[in-house]
């Protein structure tokens, strides 16, 4: 479990990546004179992203103000619970924010790049419905940003694990090996990754901000009007 200094240093990362995403949205309100009620998804992207960061660092402030102390659970449980009970939900805990840092902003990239996809040419990868591996290199290659594939496949293929429990599986029994940044990635059939830290979200999330940018401010999208998020209205 991430020692007390540990999940401080976090803590702070975090409240400097939210900074760095609302920033990109306040420029991107600028570039586009959008108002704060947009459903653009080049702006509603940096929000949504700015959201899920937050939730993990409120996550991390809940674990260090109360979870890690007994007082807290002896208010909170009608029986007193063993303190070996108490730090593996801790533990627990600490896993289940760390898994949504990963998958959260994901889904939001995600439905931003199908988006975008449909906007450039609603018959293309299917529909905007391709595996998205497809997408994302089809919309790189119309935006000349072919060099972030690489960070997007180990984006993708540490999400996916999600499905396997940490365990790295492929349909076609394929192993992959990814370069970035001088760093290999490997991803082999049956094992489990251990890349996947807290170090690597917060480092992987600021290098998004920049790859989302660079793509709404590329001249093909940039130059379409308008990009509607999918929005669910709820009383």
């Amino acid at each position: 479990m991430s020692s007390t200094s540990e999940n401080m240093q976090h803590i702070k990362a975090l409240g400097h990546l939210v900074s760095i995403y609302n920033q990109c949205r306040i420029k991107c309100d600028e570039n586009y004179n959008y108002s704060k009620n947009s459903i653009d998804i080049r702006r509603r992207v940096f929000s949504q992203i700015s959201n899920t960061i937050y939730s993990a660092s409120l996550s991390l402030n809940y674990h260090e103000g109360h979870l890690k102390f007994q007082e807290y659970w002896n208010r909170s449980t009608k029986d007193s619970i063993p303190v070996s009970d108490m730090t593996i939900h801790n533990k627990e805990f600490l896993i289940f924010a760390k898994i949504g840092l990963l998958q959260f902003p994901f889904s939001v990239l995600e439905n931003y790049c199908r988006l975008l996809v449909r906007a450039l040419d609603p018959e293309a990868c299917n529909k905007g419905t391709a595996d998205f591996k497809n997408i994302y290199s089809y919309l790189l290659t119309k935006c000349n940003l072919i060099k972030y594939e690489n960070i997007l496949d180990i984006y993708r293929l540490s999400r996916n694990v999600i499905h396997n429990n940490g365990f790295y599986f492929h349909r076609k029994g394929n192993n992959e090996v990814v370069t970035y940044n001088d760093v290999e990635y490997s991803f082999i059939i049956g094992e489990a990754i251990n890349h996947v830290t807290w170090e690597f979200l917060i480092n992987l999330l600021e290098e998004l901000s920049e790859i989302i940018s660079d793509i709404s401010n590329s001249e093909i999208i940039s130059s379409i009007s308008s990009i509607p998020d999918n929005i669910i209205i709820t009383d």
